[in-house]
């Protein structure tokens, strides 16, 4: 089952704020190390 951006985001704020912080912090790990930027060749 694919769930929506909306349907995730409901479940994300039912989450206990400790929750929240690992799901953010997992994100920003993601979204770090995939992302490498502007570089010069």
């Amino acid at each position: 089952m694919v769930m929506t951006r909306q349907e995730i985001e409901h479940q994300i704020l039912t989450l206990s704020l400790a929750d929240k912080a690992e799901i953010i912090q997992n994100l920003t790990k993601t979204l770090s190390t995939s992302d490498k930027g502007i570089t010069k060749p």
